[in-house]
């Protein structure tokens, strides 16, 4: 029996039928002709024999008794593989658009908390032979970082599968509700003490905040910002929409290198230029600069938990600027002001908030905030999530396939229908825009508009190749956008 961190735990409160709170990959993989038949099944077979290596594919939920504290993890042993492996099939010439739908469809549904909270859906019948696995597993389970140890575990660097022999676990005795009430009451008691003990890393956070407070040197940056309101920031409901996309890591990094900057500036500060394009054309382009949300991981660097260990620092998008060098200018500053800024207030390490009764609280507040609408009226700290996910480096397989992309699907919430995040996988940075249908019905012409700014930023920044008779130039007026999900 497992007990859950409040950043973990705070997923099961925040979701709703609205703002369903489980995250995923979608995995496009080359089948070869023989093994196609039995695909599905053979998959199962390979999940069932790997169930043991992976705490969250047999464990479930025990909530305790009203609610008072935490719930807790409890391995069941069990393991239902027609359960939690299914398919769709898209009729042998699925195309992306077909894709991008179906995944959108299936993330609309809540995983059920009372099974070990993860679903593989096989999505058959793509062009050329090729399938897809939408892999969701509850936010409560895992984040992004920890999320690639499984990752690791569940594939192989091969296509000949690796066979494992790990310890059968057996099943763990069932706490009664009275086990699991005295269990709670001792951790409470507990983190009572532990919450005094740390009262010196809150005074040194307290310091270092009003220390900035104070110095005319320094600032909180976006965090003190606010978001300007856009049509991003929405009450959300439950029906979702989903666009994919593709740029070269090579190219990526060869920009970031000739800019002095990092892969993720350079990321950011396209996407900024996308969001520019997107509201111009709309008239809708804010004059204060839209702000970013970006998860970032407080784990240590040995740490290979896979519990939820992350915060959110905001940065300025600079999008009031039309000079993209300038924009990506403003945009590492605000970067490095918002990485100050988090390690000061999380650099001591983050308490495990407990409090009788929190969980009830916790879920009551979520509930009247959508009852009486305040998410959309508020105004939020940032207009969009903009998120970059580290993957594997080398090609993996799965089931004897070859796995050629890797796409997060990610979390819309309410007040901020918008999610981009990006996993880099074998040079290639896939990336998606998971989005609230009520926010951003149609997030390829986002998606579109990230990819015209890849290629003018490839323009301005990197030298043109001999007989490239390529301007030099970026364009910033609202034209038509490519409708190409890759980036050449």
């Amino acid at each position: 029996m497992d007990d859950l961190s409040l950043n973990d735990a705070a997923f099961l409160y925040m979701e709703t039928d609205k703002a369903p709170t489980h995250a995923a990959t979608l995995q496009v993989f080359e089948v070869p002709a023989e093994k196609r038949a039995s695909y599905v099944d053979d998959l199962k077979h390979l999940m069932y024999d790997r169930r043991y290596l992976v705490p969250y594919l047999t464990r479930r939920l025990r909530f305790v008794p009203g609610n008072i504290d935490h719930p807790v993890w409890v391995d069941s042993g069990t393991f239902d593989p027609d359960f939690h492996v299914q398919s769709v099939d898209l009729g042998g010439e699925g195309t992306l658009r077909d894709l991008e739908d179906t995944v959108a469809r299936l993330h609309e549904q809540r995983i059920p908390l009372n099974r070990p909270m993860w679903r593989i859906v096989v999505v058959e019948g793509l062009g050329g032979g090729r399938v897809a696995h939408y892999s969701a597993v509850h936010h409560a389970c895992v984040d992004g970082m920890g999320g690639q140890q499984p990752l690791n575990l569940l594939s192989d660097p091969t296509p000949e599968p690796r066979h494992f022999d790990p310890n059968a676990r057996a099943p763990e005795r069932e706490p009664s509700a009275i086990g699991l009430y005295l269990h709670a009451i001792n951790k409470l008691a507990r983190a009572n003490v532990e919450q005094w003990m740390s009262v010196p890393k809150s005074l040194k956070t307290a310091r270092a905040v009003i220390g900035r407070a104070i110095d005319p040197n320094k600032s909180f940056g976006a965090l003190a910002m606010g978001a300007p309101k856009t049509s991003f920031n929405v009450e959300i409901d439950t029906a979702r929409r989903l666009a994919l996309g593709q740029m070269p890591l090579a190219t990526v990094k060869a920009m970031s290198k000739t800019l002095g900057c990092t892969v993720n500036d350079v990321f950011m500060c396209m996407a900024a230029g996308a969001l520019r394009r997107f509201f111009r054309r709309r008239g809708e382009l804010p004059a204060e600069p839209l702000i970013a949300g970006c998860p970032v991981s407080v784990r240590s660097s040995d740490d290979t938990a896979t519990n939820n260990q992350v915060t959110v620092m905001m940065v300025s998008l600079e999008t009031h600027v039309a000079d993209p060098l300038a924009r990506l200018a403003g945009i590492r500053e605000s970067a490095r002001i918002g990485k100050a800024v988090t390690a000061e207030l999380f650099g001591a390490g983050s308490v495990d908030l407990r409090t009788f009764g929190l969980p009830n609280f916790m879920r009551a507040t979520m509930r009247l905030a959508e009852r009486t609408h305040v998410m959309g009226r508020i105004s939020m700290p940032m207009n969009i999530t903009i998120s970059n996910v580290p993957g594997p480096r080398g090609p993996l397989y799965s089931n004897g396939a070859e796995m050629v992309a890797m796409y997060p699907v990610s979390v819309p919430t309410h007040g901020c229908g918008v999610n981009l995040t990006v996993i880099s996988y074998r040079g290639s940075m896939d990336f998606a825009f998971t989005t609230a249908a009520c926010a951003l019905d149609e997030p390829q012409e986002l998606r579109d508009d990230l990819l015209a700014e890849y290629q003018d930023m490839v323009t301005l920044v990197l030298p043109a190749s001999p007989g490239d008779d390529r301007k030099r130039t970026v364009r910033d007026a609202s034209t038509e956008a490519p409708s190409e999900a890759r980036a050449a």
